[in-house]
């Protein structure tokens, strides 16, 4: 099916739009030109655009302000597309196209969050990383099966005999029983595939929850938590092959296992899976970002508040409602920051108006639209300090 689109033009040192202006639901494919984005909120991180990439989709898709100024650096046309025609596309070349846009995206600033991770917790970025330290992380946290894969596929680096016995003493789980074809009933503590490894599938949670976790400074950090009807797999089988995130089943799930093929029959056939996988992915863009941001904020409430509003706007992208209880714990949330629950947090945490903890750690927000309010409350206070700060005494 043809989509519509329109072609414009910009000249030399023009701007194709800035950094907090909302997009119009629009974005762009550069079919000649080049374009630079500068983003200030990540040390003024700088990246070029050229001929044939897709830019301002994830805004477009999430209807949330551009976090970057894009300046045209040399004459430019671009080929403009409403984010509703993406549900006309059956062409396979062109959503991969797009699927691979989003996924080069999300690298990108998943590499600079480890940068400011990194930066934020002063450990050496440089250190390589120990096998040992890894497979004793996930022990550490109770993932033992993630353990023993990750032993498995690395026994020649691991040589810490606490670490080998550890993994000795553990019993086997239940292997998955297949329920029909290439699906799949997996136990609490599975774990689907583990850093360091090669995934070579994308996985279809019917139910249950799957936890995503990578390696930091001896913990594993929360990346994202998939629960039904999710899909997940798909940046690692069609962007890099050595992945560097661990899945691991944290209740009893039902797994659908697809390869690639079949994954790309599934999105061209099922127009709503296509719109969803796009919507999903430019949502763990933002995700990110907003982590980003958050660990460059000062104020600990407005750190867990601001990690916390990108979880809610993913969830707000497939219903409508002012509850959510998230699968994600506070225990998550500070890891995704690298901040320790001190008593000291613990206080500050309970400032927090708009959300509840539970016994089992889990957030609760009953009121969205209070939440929202007091996160532009800490949001505003925050803006005003810095001003204040970079203004001196002309305030």
């Amino acid at each position: 099916m043809m989509i519509n689109y329109n072609k414009i033009n910009f000249k030399k040192s023009s701007t194709l739009f800035i950094s907090g202006q909302y997009p119009d639901g629009k974005f762009y494919i550069i079919n000649k030109g080049k374009v630079i984005f500068e983003s200030y909120f990540a040390d003024n991180f700088k990246y070029e655009h050229k001929k044939g990439d897709i830019i301002g989709i994830v805004s477009a898709v999430m209807n949330e302000p551009y976090f970057s100024t894009s300046k045209v650096i040399e004459d430019t046309e671009v080929i403009e597309i409403d984010v509703r025609e993406i549900e006309k596309i059956d062409n396979v070349e062109l959503m991969n196209k797009i699927y691979k846009h989003l996924i080069n995206t999300m690298e990108v600033w998943v590499k600079k969050y480890y940068y400011f991770l990194y930066k934020y917790s002063k450990v050496d970025s440089s250190e390589k990383l120990n096998i040992t330290y890894i497979c004793k992380s996930y022990i550490d946290k109770g993932f033992l099966y993630a353990a023993i894969k990750i032993y498995e596929n690395n026994q020649e680096k691991i040589n810490d005999k606490n670490v080998v016995n550890k993994i000795s003493k553990i019993e086997p789980i239940e292997s998955p029983k297949e329920i029909t074809k290439g699906v799949f009933s997996f136990k609490k503590g599975s774990c689907l595939f583990e850093e360091t490894s090669q995934n070579n599938y994308i996985y279809f949670v019917k139910s249950g929850i799957v936890g995503v976790y990578s390696y930091f400074n001896h913990k594993p950090v929360t990346r994202m938590k998939y629960y039904d009807n999710d899909i997940f797999g798909y940046k690692d089988l069609l962007g890099k092959k050595v992945i560097a995130n661990t899945a691991i089943v944290l209740e009893d799930s039902i797994i659908k296992i697809m390869d690639k093929k079949e994954f790309e029959n599934m999105i061209i056939e099922d127009k709503a899976t296509r719109v969803y996988l796009i919507k999903m992915m430019s949502a763990r863009v933002y995700n990110t970002i907003a982590r980003i941001k958050a660990i460059n904020i000062n104020n600990v409430i407005l750190k867990i508040l601001t990690v916390i509003e990108g979880l809610i706007k993913l969830d707000l992208m497939f219903k409508k409602t002012n509850y959510i209880a998230l699968f994600y714990t506070i225990d998550d949330i500070l890891s995704m920051v690298f901040i320790d629950h001190t008593d000291y947090v613990e206080r500050e945490i309970k400032k927090i108006k708009s959300i509840k903890i539970t016994d089992e750690k889990n957030i609760v927000i009953s009121n969205i639209n209070n939440f929202f309010k007091e996160y532009q409350i800490y949001f505003k206070r925050n803006s005003d300090k810095i001003n204040n700060e970079d203004f001196g005494d002309d305030i």
